[in-house]
């Protein structure tokens, strides 16, 4: 898979940037037999969460309650030979939308409300369309979560919906 295709990013020169680099990358996808894990090269996995699956926050030992079964959780391991090692980071994946294979129609994921939730609110003040200087502690916690309003995304030939 061209690397560049499926992606969200940030229009500013931080996404311009990260984008560019992409352009002629190619993301290797090698989907495990039982289908629950994605090899993507180097150290990059990512795993598709499972029914029964469960997910702790370690700081509070609280049961994590937005991961659901169809997720993916891609991970980067500090060494791809010794999972015992750790990850270097994480992140959650989540389907918005797709496009019914019947109809061609675009359908809207549960996931979606969220997703409009956290890129339509209010947000502090961005310094230099980056950073935010001096947030009070509530800022904090709010950016942490937020998402743009605006976002970059290539959608691969042959995927266009064409009205």
């Amino acid at each position: 898979k061209e690397e560049v295709y499926g992606w969200t990013f940030t229009p500013n020169w931080i996404g311009y940037f990260v984008t560019a680099g992409r352009m002629s990358n190619l993301l290797p996808i090698d989907v495990s037999p039982s289908g629950k894990w994605c090899y993507l090269g180097g150290n990059q996995f990512m795993y598709t969460i499972q029914p029964g699956d469960s997910f702790t926050d370690p700081d509070t030992d609280a049961k994590v309650d937005y991961i659901k079964p169809g997720d993916k959780m891609r991970i980067q391991l500090a060494d791809k030979d010794d999972p015992s090692k750790g990850w270097t980071w994480q992140y959650m994946v989540q389907r918005v939308a797709y496009k019914d294979k019947t109809t061609g129609k675009v359908v809207l994921t549960e996931d979606y409300a969220e997703l409009k939730r956290r890129a339509t609110y209010e947000t502090a003040g961005i310094c230099c369309d980056t950073l935010v200087c001096c947030p009070s502690e509530d800022q904090e916690i709010q950016l942490y979560s937020s998402i743009r309003d605006e976002q970059l995304f290539f959608v691969a030939p042959g995927d266009a919906i064409v009205p």
